[in-house]
């Protein structure tokens, strides 16, 4: 079989498909949702100015952050937060997408279960 470069080798599209547990939002990272999420949160709670700012703000910080994941990869995101009578519940889960590297920098998302050593999160203790 002759050599073939890495840009003659055919695309593909890989596709995939994940169920949101029930009562799971999916997020809208097109900042559509964001406006009216921000026209409605005035109208609530934005009576006095320094109210309106902050509440601005933390509009302008949430597109922010949107931008910045989508701008690195992140393609879909779904979360929930619930209370509970013990306390609250809150996951994300996230999809990103990236480049698979060249040369030495390529990653092998399959070599991953194999190879990847995984550790536990060290928990330090404050005095007293």
């Amino acid at each position: 079989m002759p050599y073939l470069f890495e840009e003659d080798l055919p695309q593909r599209d890989i596709l995939f498909d994940y169920a949101l547990p029930e009562g799971w939002k999916q997020y809208d990272l097109s900042g559509d949702s964001l406006a009216e999420m921000r026209a409605k949160v005035l109208e609530a709670y934005g009576n006095r100015p320094e109210e309106a700012e902050a509440l601005n703000e933390l509009i302008a910080d949430m597109a922010r952050v949107t931008d910045e994941a989508t701008g690195s990869g992140l393609i879909s995101a779904a979360g929930t937060f619930e209370e509970y009578d013990d306390g609250f519940f809150m996951a994300t889960v996230c999809v990103f997408a990236f480049p698979a590297g060249r040369g030495e920098h390529t990653i092998d998302p399959c070599a991953w279960s194999t190879t990847s050593t995984r550790t536990r999160p060290r928990r330090v203790r404050a005095p007293g």
